[in-house]
């Protein structure tokens, strides 16, 4: 987990200004969001795999029927 005085270095250019607050809820925001995707991609993965395996399984089926 970034640090709140890296996280203020990060946020606290151009001009923009965050409360140590704001700092600690955008934090702790993004990081929710990365957990979800984190979470999605996994879920994502798991289904192109048993998509391949089924896609196989239907080929294999389909040589063996085919001789």
């Amino acid at each position: 987990m970034l640090s709140i005085t890296k996280c203020k270095k990060i946020l606290n250019t151009n001009g923009f200004f965050y409360t140590d607050e704001e700092i600690l809820m955008i934090r702790n925001t993004l990081y929710k969001l990365a957990e979800v995707y984190h979470k999605y991609l996994q879920k994502d993965t798991r289904s192109i795999s048993s998509n391949k395996n089924s896609t196989i399984n239907i080929h294999t089926k389909t040589k063996i029927i085919g001789k």
